[in-house]
Parts: structure tokens; C-alpha cells; sequence
């Protein structure tokens, strides 16, 4: 999976999983990571159908 390089050097990725997650009933998790590596900065569930 590609992620979306920001300016800062930090990586989006959106990730649908099929299923309500949160209690809005987000179905996205939005993970953010320093440069392309495993070092998470934030995640969090992002809204119904997010693409």
C-alpha cells in the first residue's frame, strides 16, 4: 500500500476495514507515519466510506 507523503515528511494512509470501528460509526482508520517506516505518529477512525 502506497501512502500520501506530506510536506513534512510524515506519510497518510487511509485504510478502509470493512466494518464500523468507532463510535460514529467510522469504517476508516487513518494511520500516519514519519517518512515511509513503521513509526506510527497518530491513528485514528476517520468517517463512513472515506476513500
Amino acid at each position: 500500500m502506497q501512502g500520501i507523503l506530506q510536506t513534512n515528511g510524515n506519510v497518510i494512509y487511509d485504510i478502509n476495514m470493512g466494518r464500523t470501528i468507532g463510535t460514529n460509526g467510522e469504517d476508516t482508520i487513518r494511520i500516519i507515519t514519519k517518512e515511509y517506516s513503521n513509526n506510527i505518529v497518530t491513528a485514528f477512525p476517520r468517517g463512513k466510506g472515506v476513500k
